[in-house]
């Protein structure tokens, strides 16, 4: 995970690791979750996530619920993104 400001320039970096064999959207929807809750504990309310998962993007936008582990990911990004300030998803 990178942080840039405004005019493109490093900020701030982060990795993390998990356990077990998630499926491609499962890992990127994880990871997007890893990365909110890392924004929210650095206190940085006004931000934009770019994300190159389609699936997600359009999973989280859709609002369709389906009983699976990457939707109860979802769920939990999505939980997180409701505490951070000025967020509109």
């Amino acid at each position: 995970m990178c942080l840039r400001d405004n005019h493109g320039n490093f900020i701030k970096d982060e990795t993390c690791t998990a356990s077990g064999i998630p499926s491609p959207s499962e890992a990127e929807v994880w990871a997007l979750h890893s990365a909110i809750v890392w924004i929210k504990g650095l206190g940085f309310s006004n931000v934009i996530i770019e994300t190159d998962c389609k699936v997600s993007s359009d999973c989280f936008y859709s609002g369709i619920k389906v009983s699976s582990d990457f939707h109860v990911i979802l769920n939990k990004y999505k939980d997180v993104l409701s505490l951070i300030p000025n967020f509109k998803g």
